[in-house]
C-alpha cells in the first residue's frame, strides 16, 4: 500500500517516482525546521532533493511527505528509517527499475502482494483458500488508492490555485518578502504546479507577484514581447537578479541601495561606497560619474538633513561634488550643526 501511495502520488505531482521517497510517520508536533534538519542530516549523501508536499493523515495521526532527488537514487545510500522527533521515520522507495520508466504509470501493480499471499496460502495447503485471500488483498488495496486519491485531490487543487510570494528586486527584501534564492525555487515549484493552467494566466500571476525594479523589469520585458512565457519571464528574472554579478545586476543594486529605517546617514554612505566600487569594477558605472552616482543616491535613496540636502544640490548645481571623503565629512559636519540648531535658538531666544 505505500508504494502504491507512493506511485500514485508521484503521478499527480508529476514526479519521477524512480528519483522519490516517501516518508511516513512525521508527527503532528514536528516543526518546519525539525522536519527539514531531520531530512537534510538522513538524505544529503543522495544528493540535491525538495519536498514536493507534506499530506497530513488523519486515520493515522501524523504525516506523510513526498521528496524528489534532482539526479537519479543510488538504492544502496538510502536509509531505510530516519532518525526524527517521535521516533524513527519510515523511509519507501521503489525498487531499481532500469529498463521501465515508471514516471507516468499511476498505479503500482498488486501482484506482488496478491503471490505473498498466495504462497503463504500454499504453505498451508490450501491454494484456493489463497487466491481468495490474495483477491481480497488486492480489492482492500484498489479501495485504498481511490481513498488516497481522494484524499489528495483537495490538495492538489488548492496547490494550484496557491499564489506567488512577492519579490521586488531591491538589495534588502521589505516586509513581507524573502531573498532571490528562496524566492526563485518556489517561483519554479509554482509554474510546474500551474502546468495545466493557459500561458496568459500564468504569466499573470507570476507579474502579479512581482514589485519594484522586479516589476519595473518585467513590464519592460513585456512591453516589447507580450506573449514571452512564464518561464522566459522567470529566465529573465534569474538573470538580472541572480547570484551572477553582471553588469546590470551591479548598477541595479547600486541604483536599488536605499537607506534603512534604524541605519544611520554614515553608514548607508559607507555601504553604498562598497556597491559603487563594485559598480565600476563591472563597468557598469564610469569612475568619472562616481562622485555624481553617490550624491545622487543621497539625495534620492537616502534621508539627509535639510542642511546636508541644500549643499548637495547647491553643489549639483556648480557642479562642484563631494568625493567620498568629502560627503562623510559633510554628513559629520551639517549632523553637528542639525543637532546644535535647537540650543542657538533658545540662546537667541534668551537674547
Amino acid at each position: 500500500m505505500a508504494l502504491a501511495m507512493l506511485q500514485d502520488w508521484c503521478g499527480w505531482m508529476g514526479a519521477n517516482a524512480q528519483r522519490a521517497l516517501l516518508i511516513l510517520g512525521i508527527p503532528d508536533d514536528c516543526q518546519e525546521d525539525e522536519f527539514r534538519a531531520a531530512l537534510h542530516a538522513a538524505l544529503w549523501p543522495l544528493g540535491r532533493h525538495r519536498v514536493l508536499s507534506k499530506v497530513f493523515r488523519k486515520e493515522l495521526g501524523d504525516w506523510a511527505a513526498l521528496v524528489e532527488f534532482a539526479d537519479g537514487l543510488n538504492r544502496r545510500l538510502i536509509p531505510r528509517q530516519i532518525p526524527g522527533k517521535g521516533g524513527p521515520w519510515t523511509v519507501i522507495f521503489l525498487p531499481q527499475a532500469p529498463d521501465t520508466d515508471l514516471q507516468d504509470r499511476l498505479s503500482f501493480p498488486a501482484q506482488p502482494q496478491g503471490q505473498a499471499v498466495a504462497r503463504h496460502a500454499a504453505a498451508g495447503g490450501a491454494e484456493a483458500a489463497g487466491g481468495e485471500e490474495a483477491a481480497g488483498a488486492a480489492g482492500e488495496a484498489d479501495a485504498w488508492s481511490r481513498q488516497w486519491s481522494e484524499s489528495l485531490k483537495p490538495l492538489l487543487r488548492s496547490l494550484a490555485c496557491q499564489e506567488l510570494r512577492a519579490f521586488s528586486g531591491r538589495e534588502q527584501p521589505g516586509c513581507g518578502e524573502e531573498s532571490f534564492e528562496s524566492w526563485l525555487d518556489h517561483a519554479k515549484d509554482m509554474l510546474y504546479l500551474w502546468r495545466h493552467t493557459s500561458e496568459r494566466e500564468r504569466r499573470r500571476r507570476l507579474v502579479e507577484s512581482l514589485g519594484g525594479p522586479a516589476l519595473d523589469l518585467m513590464c519592460g520585458l513585456l512591453a516589447e514581447h507580450p506573449d514571452t512565457p512564464a518561464q522566459d519571464c522567470l529566465d529573465a528574472l534569474e538573470q538580472v537578479f541572480g547570484n551572477n554579478d553582471t553588469r546590470v545586476t551591479a548598477r541595479l543594486k547600486l541604483l536599488t541601495c536605499s537607506q534603512q529605517p534604524r541605519e544611520s546617514l554614515f553608514a548607508y554612505v559607507m555601504r553604498l561606497e562598497g556597491l559603487l566600487h563594485v559598480a565600476m569594477e563591472q563597468g557598469a558605472v564610469h569612475p568619472a560619474m562616481a562622485d555624481q552616482m553617490r550624491a545622487g543616491q543621497v539625495l534620492l535613496q537616502a534621508r539627509p538633513n535639510a542642511t546636508l540636502q541644500d549643499k548637495l544640490r547647491r553643489m549639483w548645481l556648480e557642479r562642484q561634488l563631494p568625493g567620498f571623503l568629502g560627503l562623510l565629512r559633510l554628513v559629520r559636519e551639517t549632523e553637528a550643526w542639525e543637532a546644535a540648531l535647537p540650543l542657538r535658538e533658545l540662546c537667541r531666544g534668551q537674547e
